[in-house]
């Protein structure tokens, strides 16, 4: 059979089609999981639950993540639905076509598949000991996504009459999810901190990553030395595993402030951005919870721990030698 015009024509707009359906399947579930994440993220915030430490706790990084998420994928989501309702309207894509159908139904099976898995996540985490009301709303939460998804898919599968692009039907679904995307994603902005603050927490949280280094290397230096170091370039230059960098301030590259205030007891000192003491995160990492800190000049005193010293077989050896009659 020869391929007439016609028949190129209809091969291109099944072309064309399958890529919008697809990208829209994409962006659909970029745009779900994203308002999803969002709602999540804002009652971990609320709801603290002290025995989950890692698991169902806010995390800053999802709900950035999701935000960005939800920037990119609703302008092409919209505009790709747009599309093929504009086409659906003008008699170019047929109510009937194959493809049309088959790809409605894949983004009902994906939908389906994204509502099992969180309904899956949040059963496990409240039979796991969550609270009762975090596994109400979140539940809420998934059924709730699914049942919008899966309500305009199948009203679009079952639809007859396409009589144009602004019927009233798709029209109320249009501007009551973006309203509700975008409700969500201001919310959302309430709880993010900004790039500045996420730079300066990050920049303070190395700080607090080298006084850490700092204190083991200093443990080590009065273990060997059995007293506390003048300074940090000594101590640097006496503990293999501490590099200059390790021992100066991220930003401005000066020495870290370093006193000694008794034989065994020393302080350590630093300007920090942000206090870390009010945190509410699975970010809230050992760092920041070894060194508690409002904004502003803070010293931590520390005292030198007396570490286990393994004797080398040389050593034991000795010691043997030492000790026979």
């Amino acid at each position: 059979m020869k391929n007439t015009p016609s028949n190129n024509k209809q091969q291109n707009n099944s072309a064309k089609f399958t890529f919008f359906y697809l990208i829209s399947l994409i962006s659909l579930t970029f745009i779900v999981l994203s308002v999803g994440n969002i709602i999540f993220q804002i009652i971990n915030k609320h709801v603290v639950d002290i025995i989950h430490t890692y698991s169902g706790t806010y995390s800053a990084s999802s709900l950035k993540f999701a935000i960005a998420s939800l920037i990119i994928a609703t302008p092409i989501y919209y505009l790709s639905v747009n599309q093929i309702n504009k086409n659906l309207s003008k008699g170019k894509l047929a109510i009937d076509n194959g493809a049309r159908r088959w790809l409605t139904y894949l983004i009902l099976f994906v939908s389906s598949v994204v509502a099992i898995g969180w309904l899956i996540a949040i059963l496990y985490s409240f039979l796991d000991g969550d609270l009762t009301i975090k596994f109400t709303l979140k539940t809420i939460t998934a059924l709730g996504l699914a049942s919008i998804v899966a309500s305009y898919y199948f009203f679009d599968i079952k639809r007859e009459k396409i009589k144009s692009k602004h019927s009233n039907t798709i029209k109320y679904y249009f501007y009551a999810t973006l309203a509700f995307i975008i409700i969500t994603f201001v919310s959302g902005l309430f709880f993010v901190e900004s790039p500045k603050q996420t730079r300066q927490r990050k920049l303070d949280n190395l700080t607090l990553e080298k006084f850490n280094r700092i204190t083991n290397a200093i443990n080590n230096f009065y273990t060997d030395n059995d007293r506390l170091p003048n300074n940090l370039q000594e101590l640097t230059k006496d503990i293999e595993y501490l590099t200059n960098i390790d021992v100066r301030n991220a930003e401005n590259s000066e020495i870290i402030e370093y006193k000694i205030l008794e034989e065994k007891k020393y302080a350590i000192c630093a300007t920090f951005h942000l206090s870390n003491i009010e945190i509410n995160s699975s970010n809230y990492n050992y760092f920041e919870k070894e060194w508690q800190h409002k904004a502003g000049y803070k010293c931590f005193s520390r005292k030198t721990k007396d570490l286990l010293v393994i004797p080398s077989i040389r050593e034991r050896e000795e010691i043997r030698e030492v000790s026979l009659p």
